[in-house]
Formats: structure tokens, C-alpha cells, sequence
């Protein structure tokens, strides 16, 4: 009889109906997500936990030690009371709530929008991304803190594209405008502080898909080119679904690739490399400024 193989053909139908909808495991699925950001090339379903294990010491990543002149720590200022009490107020309810910051930010030196804009035009003109420009040698060490304020980075956002996760700026889903206070990199961590006293969503400015951010959101350096994060999400709709992903980290790859591991889906996707937006001559090159000291 043939009723049993057209019994057995149909429920195969079924299960890859079923799989195509959303089984435990799919190939080359794409959620729809556009500018490449979260095309799953290779799905993997509850990823193990990020285990972070001990700091990282330092080390030489794709950007030059030219980027981070010895000499620049020594130029700079102390973090302004006025920055360090507006930042403090704003992160209170989030010590009180979760738990301390890693670092002391009382300890941090501000890099001015000088200092910052000819770090981050060398990094252009090396051809890296904010992911490889962010967990460098410098941002290593125990020792130093480097804070990046509000007027910094709206600055630089003006003069680059930074092509990074972290917006600078931009409207929420209600429409109402939301800052970066300040960023704070060194002693194996880059902490960003937002001018919101609770979590926020919008959609991102350079991905243009829906993201969560937490007003205080912690990257542990792990290696150069490797964040642990904690405080960010991806939404993502797809016809009457909704998936929730919380970034878990996000690492290169040696074929210049960015891997994104999330509690529910792994992503590879192409890395995103800083871009200047003005094109007005430099008078003064990048790489021959850091060869004099900043005054």
C-alpha cells in the first residue's frame, strides 16, 4: 500500500514547514534585518555563557602604538568636577540598582576634542573600525582611564562616522533626543554613560534596526578586537514576531569579519571601518602630528 510513504512524505512537509519557521536550528537565515547587521550566516540556539575570565594584559592590536603617544597621558587634564558631578548624578540610580562601576572614574584624564580628533584620524587613515580603534594596547592599561566628554563626542560624531554600536546621539521611540554623556575608556573597559535615567529604545542611526541601550552600558575589553557587553539589545521584528537579543560580545575575526554573540542567535557579518563625514584639508597630517607633542 501506498498510503504509508505519502503519510510519512506529508509529515516531513510539515517539520520543514515547521523549521522554516523557526526549528532549533537554521541555515543562511535571514530576520529580514537590512545593512547586513544581524544576517545569521550560522545560527547557533543558546550560545554558551561568555565566560570573560581573567583581565587581559596588554596588548599591540591592529592599531599602531602611534594612535596612543606615550607622551599624550601626561598632557592631559583631570576629568573637570563639573563632568565628574554631572556623570556621577547621572549614574547613581544605576550603582544603587545593580552594583559599583569596574573603574573609578574620579581617576580619569579627558582627552579634548584635539586630542581625540587626531586619535581617531589616524585610525581612519589606518583603515580600522571602532571595535579594533576601542580595545587597543592603550585601553589596556591598568593604569589609565581616559574620559571622552558629551562636547567630545558630539564633535567627533560630527567629523566621523564611527560605525560603532554606541550611538552618539539621536530620537528615541517617542521621539524625544538622547545623548551620550561621556565615554570612558582604559583599565580593560569602555563605559558609556547616556543622559537617560532608564533603559531607552530607538533605531540606530547607522544600522537601522531597533536596539535597548541601558543608561550605563559596560564593555570589558577581553582581547584586542573582543568587548564583552552588557546593557545593549537588538529588537528585531519579523511579520508578527518579535525577537529580543541581548548582546552577550562581539568579536573580529581574523578575515575581517565581526562575530556577534547574542543569548539567542550567533551573527558574522562584515566589520565596519571609521569614516570621516568632512572633507576639508588637514592642515596639520595626523601621523606627522603625533610625532610633536599636543600642546
Amino acid at each position: 500500500m501506498r498510503l504509508p510513504r505519502i503519510f510519512a512524505l506529508a509529515c516531513l512537509s510539515l517539520l520543514a514547514i515547521a523549521g522554516a519557521q523557526g526549528g532549533p536550528r537554521l541555515q543562511a537565515a535571514n530576520l529580514g534585518i537590512e545593512n547586513d547587521f544581524l544576517q545569521f550566516a550560522d545560527i547557533e540556539e543558546n550560545p554558551p555563557a561568555v565566560d570573560p575570565g581573567p583581565a587581559a594584559p596588554p596588548q599591540e592590536s591592529p592599531a599602531g602604538p602611534e594612535l596612543m603617544p606615550p607622551y599624550l597621558w601626561d598632557d592631559l587634564s583631570p576629568i573637570s568636577d563639573e563632568d565628574l558631578n554631572r556623570i556621577q548624578a547621572q549614574i547613581e540610580p544605576y550603582v544603587l540598582s545593580r552594583s559599583s562601576l569596574p573603574v573609578a572614574i574620579s581617576d580619569a584624564r579627558e582627552m579634548t576634542s584635539e586630542h581625540a580628533s587626531r586619535f581617531i584620524a589616524e585610525a581612519e587613515r589606518q583603515k580600522l573600525g571602532a571595535l579594533e580603534l576601542f580595545t587597543g594596547g592603550y585601553f589596556q592599561n591598568p593604569d589609565r582611564l581616559y574620559f571622552f566628554s558629551q562636547k567630545t563626542m558630539a564633535q567627533l560624531n560630527l567629523d566621523f562616522n564611527l560605525n560603532t554600536v554606541m550611538a552618539i546621539s539621536g530620537k528615541d521611540e517617542d521621539d524625544e533626543p538622547f545623548r551620550m554623556l561621556g565615554l570612558f575608556a582604559g583599565r580593560n573597559h569602555v563605559i558609556v554613560i547616556y543622559d537617560r535615567g532608564r533603559e531607552f529604545k530607538f533605531e540606530h542611526p547607522t544600522y537601522g534596526q531597533n536596539f535597548a541601550f541601558e543608561p550605563v552600558v559596560i564593555q570589558k575589553i577581553l582581547a584586542p578586537s573582543s568587548l564583552k557587553i552588557e546593557g545593549v539589545r537588538i529588537i528585531v521584528k519579523k511579520f508578527v514576531f518579535t525577537i529580543v537579543a541581548e548582546i552577550l560580545q562581539i568579536t573580529g575575526t581574523p578575515d575581517g569579519m565581526v562575530k556577534i554573540i547574542t543569548d539567542k542567535k550567533t551573527a558574522v557579518n562584515p566589520s565596519r571601518k571609521i569614516q570621516k563625514r568632512r572633507q576639508e584639508p588637514d592642515p596639520q597630517p595626523a601621523k606627522a602630528d603625533l610625532s610633536r607633542r599636543l600642546k
